[in-house]
């Protein structure tokens, strides 16, 4: 079930983008799973780029040795980066899989629930093996170079992480529905 809340955020620039998800993932508790959807190019793996920042993880630190920063892990699926105090972020690409069961198949009954955040890009593609309450966030190309970004919740409890989501970036809401 989905949250009756959706909130409309623009994003201005590839920076803006990032900035948001730095505010947003110093936000959002431990064990929260974010939901990205929305087509290729839209902005979903630059906001997790500033999740990233947001939570104290440095270019280049992740489970694989990888020195590049966070990228998207299309041919890896999912990646883990370990940021301050302990706090990871589960970064996860489903563009490749067929379905919720292939995604269990990876962990995901283990790797969604650290200490930290996971954000699954494509998440509409496993939806079904998704826990909730979960945030959901849906980009969206608008004029050349600004991106839309609504956020709602799935599940019972997920408006909670949406009012979050709402104050964390609160300094970029064009519109909110009821």
């Amino acid at each position: 079930m989905e949250s009756r809340t959706v909130v409309t955020f623009i994003s201005r620039s590839a920076e803006d983008t990032r900035a948001m998800g730095a505010r947003l993932a110093r936000a959002l508790p431990d064990g929260t799973v974010v939901a990205l959807t929305g087509e290729l190019g839209s902005g979903k793996t630059t906001f997790v780029q500033g999740a990233a920042e947001g939570m104290g993880i440095r270019p280049g630190a992740d489970d694989l040795g990888e020195t590049e920063g966070v990228t998207s892990p299309t041919f890896v699926l999912v990646r883990e980066h370990e940021g301050r105090d302990g706090r990871r972020l589960v970064h996860v690409d489903a563009h490749r899989l067929t379905g919720g069961a292939e995604l269990r198949d990876l962990g995901s009954d283990d790797f969604l629930k650290v200490r930290g955040i996971a954000f699954v890009e494509w998440a509409e593609r496993v939806e079904e093996a998704l826990p909730e309450p979960r945030l959901v966030l849906r980009f969206a190309h608008r004029a050349e170079g600004e991106r839309e970004i609504e956020v709602l919740g799935a599940g019972d409890g997920a408006e909670a992480l949406v009012e979050a989501a709402g104050r964390a970036l609160s300094n970029d809401v064009e519109e909110r529905t009821p």
